[in-house]
């Protein structure tokens, strides 16, 4: 099985006033299964600023995990990547163990999604507490909506496979945040409908055909 990458990654650079954590020009990236080129995802271009917390979301199989497996091989950058076009780690996670080894990034894939709804609540609450403290850069993949907008300051919706980017979401919503408060504003209620309409055009019939 042979892995391919297009594009550009950058870290760390200083752009003006903040420090760009993280860039990415036109990427994609493809690999072969018994001779067939698949394409996991493609055209990806995005700036992620230092302090940022970001969520990527979009359908199963448009290349969410495989694109923070590119991001994860950026620290020793070279041009092994790993094969596999999805799965993730579906673990809980240990939050403040994490945090505590101070790492430039956190790159994180469903954390909560095996958990029950209470524990995920409580997680969410605890992760978001935890990064208003200490602001390191955030990439977190997730299927929910409500868990994006309750997490993030930029949300990257991506199409169905091959996955691309479909559109970026600036969230304003004030912080500190809380899920059960947030829930009941106009602002959330709006960015939900609007980014489930997008979300249901690539989950449904016509993204199957």
């Amino acid at each position: 099985m042979e892995a391919g990458l297009k594009g550009r990654c950058y870290m760390s650079e200083i752009a003006g006033n903040q420090r760009r954590k993280i860039k990415i020009e036109v990427l994609g990236k493809s690999f072969f299964i018994r001779k067939k080129e698949i394409t996991a995802f493609h055209d990806i271009s995005l700036q992620i600023n230092e302090g940022e917390f970001w969520c990527f979301a979009g359908p199963s199989g448009c290349g969410k995990t495989t694109l923070l497996r590119v991001l994860a091989g950026l620290e020793k950058f070279a041009y092994s990547y790993p094969h596999q076009l999805s799965g993730g780690m579906r673990q809980r996670v240990s939050i403040a163990r994490a945090f505590a080894n101070d790492p430039e990034m956190l790159l994180m894939d469903e954390p909560f999604a095996s958990l029950d709804e209470q524990n995920r609540l409580i997680l969410q609450q605890e992760l978001i507490q935890i990064w208003e403290e200490n602001r390191k850069t955030v990439v977190f993949i997730t299927h929910s909506i409500d868990e994006a907008l309750f997490l993030s300051d930029h949300i990257m919706l991506m199409t169905a496979h091959p996955g691309t980017v479909k559109k970026i979401y600036d969230i304003d919503l004030p912080r500190p945040r809380n899920m059960m408060e947030i829930r009941k504003t106009q602002d959330f209620m709006r960015l939900f409908s609007t980014i489930w309409g997008e979300l249901r055009e690539e989950v449904g019939p016509k993204s199957q055909a």
